[in-house]
């Protein structure tokens, strides 16, 4: 017995669903800056431009410039000659630390997850920081880790160097990609790590810390990639060792 033919060919169908205008506005905007007709810098039109253009409330149009800002696509532009408004962001901005931050908080991401990561970054950044280094960039990055050594730095002040210290490293490697992530994982973190600096001795734990990175910028300058990844496999490992040890602590004490 032959079987009707199935309809429409077999074709997977599924029900329409609305989108919210701000929504549709979002997708719209989207696909024009990856479509490369709004890039860095372009100027939007004003919101009453723009309601007309997409045929939506006014309402509509600022709900979606409002999501478009949160995520820093867009930013406020004010100037005497270009006027105000809103224009196409220029540089990569916070977005995705905060997201990262709520990610690790919320438990989406787990700590070792972040320092995984980190490390892999890092790890993979090794040998191009190594032909990318200059007597300037060695100098700036030496610069940071004999601040490290100040006795009458904060925690705060160090948790910034050492930040700078990994991110400008990456940076040297010349993937500006990676370096974002990098900044991005290192601020999803930084609670933790504040915690860590004040669980333990900080004379003997800032000490420990500024060896580590001068250690890792010798290696690097040495051109020894595989002691580099070495040096940073040990030094995020013992931090994330570390900060489950405190909260295994915490946790007995409570």
């Amino acid at each position: 017995m032959t079987m009707p033919e199935e309809p429409w060919g077999g074709a997977r169908l599924s029900p329409i669903v609305q989108v919210r205008a701000h929504e549709a506005i979002v997708k719209q905007l989207r696909e024009e800056i990856l479509a490369g007709r709004l890039h860095p810098g372009s100027r939007l039109p004003g919101e009453r431009q723009l309601s007309e253009a997409f045929g939506v409330s006014r309402a509509s149009v600022r709900e979606a410039l409002r999501v478009m800002e949160a995520l820093e696509v867009v930013q406020v532009s004010r100037g005497a000659r270009s006027g105000s408004g809103l224009v196409i962001s220029t540089e990569p901005g916070e977005a995705l630390s905060t997201l990262l931050s709520f990610g690790v908080a919320l438990g989406h991401f787990s700590m070792r997850d972040v320092v995984q990561m980190r490390a892999l970054l890092e790890r993979s950044s090794a040998q191009s920081v190594i032909e990318h280094l200059t007597d300037e960039r060695r100098e700036y990055l030496q610069g940071l880790v004999d601040a490290m050594r100040d006795g009458e730095l904060t925690r705060e002040q160090f948790h910034t160097l050492d930040t700078d210290f990994h991110v400008y490293l990456v940076e040297t490697g010349g993937n500006g990609l990676v370096a974002h992530l990098m900044h991005a994982l290192r601020d999803s973190i930084q609670r933790q790590m504040m915690e860590r600096f004040e669980r333990e001795d900080w004379t003997t734990l800032s000490s420990q810390l500024a060896d580590e990175h001068q250690a890792l910028l010798d290696a690097v300058v040495e051109k020894d990639a595989e002691r580099a990844r070495s040096i940073i496999d040990a030094h995020i490992a013992d931090f994330y060792d570390a900060w489950v040890s405190s909260m295994d602590e915490k946790r007995e004490a409570e």
